[in-house]
């Protein structure tokens, strides 16, 4: 697994504010071992990307997929904000939740 990975499966649980099946304090600021980022796999796994794409629509935004595009549409003002296209559905679902995180937080 690359290292882009490692970081973006990283960013993405932090965002979740899970590490790795358990919930994070807010006070948490540990760095989290290389290992359990490694178990991380939000770049294949529907069942760990979804929770990711439902508590992105909790802040009031949706997402739209349809083949191998997504798109982070803005639901006050129907605005798309993130738009992702490649190879795969997931792939595409993948790199717009990243793009909305590091752009959001």
């Amino acid at each position: 697994m690359g290292n882009e990975i490692l970081e973006n499966n990283k960013l993405i649980s932090e965002f979740e504010n899970r590490a790795f099946g358990m919930s994070v304090a807010s006070d948490y600021k540990g760095d989290i071992p290389l290992g359990l980022v490694r178990g991380l796999k939000y770049h294949t796994s529907w069942d760990e990307l979804m929770p990711v794409v439902e508590k992105i629509e909790s802040f009031g935004y949706s997402c739209e997929i349809e083949l191998f595009s997504c798109y982070v549409i803005d639901s006050e003002t129907l605005s798309t904000i993130i738009e992702c296209h490649y190879n795969s559905k997931i792939e595409s679902v993948y790199k717009a939740v990243i793009k909305f995180i590091k752009s959001h937080t």
